[in-house]
């Protein structure tokens, strides 16, 4: 979400086309405008998950969402104390999300699917061409596409769009659809 928009009615209109509950959380890009963009979510039947968890039904399916709140300082910890207070018993799927996929390495094998986003596909990369593959990579940094810790199962979005700096060099937005 660049946060240099001060109208978000575009991405609005886009999500309210879907048939299926909407479910969000919130990103370092969110953080200047995080209380008008909570407010504007729910106004327009999105469910912004902050902390937060949710269990709906789905085709006879009972599914667990949960969203956990960004933070640059203490995540692991707010994350882990977070986790403790939901219950994900009773259910036929779990699903987490995560901003910042370093997040990730710190859950216990709980979620069926985590997604994330935050790294831009790497910015810098060869996706564009087929490749999945950017500089982060080499580094360990979970950039973009899927990744599997005991059987829990990460995906991290590469982005939508992008404005400002750091430019984006190769790496090709996308809108990933996953059939549960």
């Amino acid at each position: 979400m660049p946060f240099s928009e001060d109208n978000h009615d575009h991405l609005y209109r886009t999500l309210q086309r879907s048939t299926a509950p909407v479910f969000a959380c919130l990103g370092n890009h969110d953080l200047p405008v995080r209380d008008k963009m909570i407010e504007e979510f729910t106004r327009h039947g999105i469910h912004i998950l902050v902390d937060e968890c949710q269990i709906i039904s789905c085709k006879g399916r009972r599914l667990f969402i949960g969203g956990f709140d960004f933070l640059w300082k203490g995540a692991r910890e707010h994350t882990l104390e977070v986790l403790q207070k939901w219950t994900i018993e009773d259910v036929d799927y779990k699903i987490g999300l995560i901003h910042d996929p370093r997040y990730f390495q710190w859950l216990p094998p709980k979620f069926d699917l985590v997604c994330a986003g935050h790294t831009h596909g790497g910015q810098f990369g060869l996706n564009a061409l087929g490749i999945p593959i950017s500089l982060l990579r080499p580094l360990g940094v979970y950039d973009q596409g899927f990744f599997e810790k005991e059987n829990m199962k990460l995906y991290v979005h590469k982005g939508n769009w992008h404005t400002g700096l750091p430019p984006r060099i190769g790496i090709a937005a996308e809108i990933a659809v996953f059939d549960i």
